[in-house]
């Protein structure tokens, strides 16, 4: 009777392994999910032809796959900033009275980076709108390093 007392009060070795077991399972997926960054961000500086800043640029960032949209004003020194931004390739529309629109339409966002994007406003009207086709890889806000490459940019 005393060694089935003992038995039913401690746990076998196998059911005590299988408690440390699934411990560490639990702790490496919690590790790994927040790992995972989801949010990026955008920053910029709105000049003119001739480099002058421009203030007060209305900035418009639109995500081409979920087509959220989020706006923001070039500050008093013609810069941005959009933060947290989730992840993915972004549409680009720069406009100021007096300017052409000036469009990028291929930003990438990656988790945890900060893209920049110094737009260029030729005078003119705001009916017309210049399209700029390239795509900034350089990385101007920090000095962290590692972009991710498509296959078609190897092409």
């Amino acid at each position: 009777m005393n060694s089935l007392l003992v038995l039913a009060v401690s746990p076998s070795p196998s059911i005590g392994r299988k408690i440390v077991a699934l411990s560490a399972i639990a702790f490496l997926l919690t590790c790994s999910a927040v790992g995972q960054q989801t949010l990026g961000a955008l920053n910029g500086t709105v000049t003119d032809a001739t480099g002058a800043i421009v203030q007060g640029a209305s900035i418009k960032a639109h995500n081409v796959d979920t087509n959220l949209e989020v706006t923001a004003t070039s500050t008093s020194d013609g810069s941005f900033s959009i933060a947290d931004l989730p992840i993915g390739i972004y549409s680009l529309t720069f406009a100021k009275e007096g300017f052409h629109a000036a469009a990028y339409p291929q930003i990438v966002v990656q988790g945890n980076r900060t893209a920049t994007v110094n737009a260029k406003l030729k005078p003119g009207a705001v009916s017309s709108t210049v399209t700029v086709e390239s795509t900034p890889l350089l990385n101007e806000t920090d000095t962290t390093t590692g972009y991710v490459l498509s296959d078609a940019q190897f092409a």
